[in-house]
């Protein structure tokens, strides 16, 4: 009963390797290839440590062609598993320049339409640095903005102007900002970049984008610093929400969202 049993869990061993290389196999009784371990161990006393750890020697040229008719097929399976990998890839590679087209192209039909800001050539960012230097002139020399200058200056992140904009600087040229509420984050960093930018004489070519995520706040937090530089949304501040717009080629700051 022992032996029965051992030449059992042998034959089911190999069956299962076969299963799972997917080899179609006739009926174990028609296949007398499996080595019983009377022939392999004729002295061999049974005991069901032994029995299970028992190698057999009889038959096993048969048994070696199966394992590596095993062998063969499972070499297969792992190439078409590469060759799998590898065709996911491509199609993963494939996906992604779809999108970069399909990016592309949603940007050429906003720019089309006038909800983006087209290419600044070098003639134009002059211009335009022109036009914002004499308008940083005109509003620190305004009386009728006096007020709002020296709110501005009150607020807690005038103190730390010179300090975010060394970080932005530096070698990794991005910071993370923390403040509580009211302390200028969302309309006096935006303006502070942009007049650092306008003072180095870059401010033709800088483009600023403030993200929010509701379009009311979007808009109104436009109207505001817009209000703040003297001028009406859609000049130096501007804002894009859904369904509404406020930009122009002459727009440097634009507090946008999707919502």
């Amino acid at each position: 009963r022992l032996q029965q049993e051992a030449d059992d869990w042998f034959a089911q061993e190999l069956l299962d390797g076969l299963h799972a290389a997917e080899l179609a196999l006739p009926p174990l009784g028609s296949v007398p290839l499996l080595p019983r371990l009377a022939d392999a161990a004729p002295d061999f006393e049974a005991s069901d440590t032994e029995l299970l750890s028992a190698q057999p020697g009889a038959g096993r040229e048969d048994t070696g062609a199966l394992e590596s008719a095993v062998g063969a097929q499972l070499v297969k399976m792992a190439e078409a598993v590469e060759m799998g990998e590898a065709g996911l890839a491509l199609a993963e590679l494939q996906l992604q320049e779809a999108a970069r087209a399909r990016q592309a192209a949603r940007a050429r039909r906003a720019a089309a339409k006038g909800l983006w800001w087209s290419h600044t050539d070098a003639a134009a960012a002059a211009r335009a640095q022109l036009g914002l230097a004499a308008a940083a002139a005109a509003y620190a020399g305004s009386a009728k903005l006096a007020a709002m200058r020296r709110l501005r200056q009150s607020l807690p992140i005038a103190n730390s102007a010179s300090e975010l904009l060394a970080a932005l600087g530096g070698h990794f040229g991005a910071a993370v900002l923390s403040g509580e509420t009211g302390c200028g984050k969302s309309t006096q960093v935006p303006q502070l970049l942009l007049d650092d930018a306008v003072a180095r004489g870059e401010g033709g070519r800088t483009r600023i984008i403030v993200t929010q995520p509701r379009r009311v706040a979007a808009s109104s937090l436009a109207t505001r610093v817009a209000a703040e530089r003297g001028e009406a949304a859609g000049q130096t501040v501007g804002y894009a929400v859904r369904g509404d717009r406020a930009l122009g080629q002459d727009t440097r700051i634009a507090f946008v969202t999707t919502g």
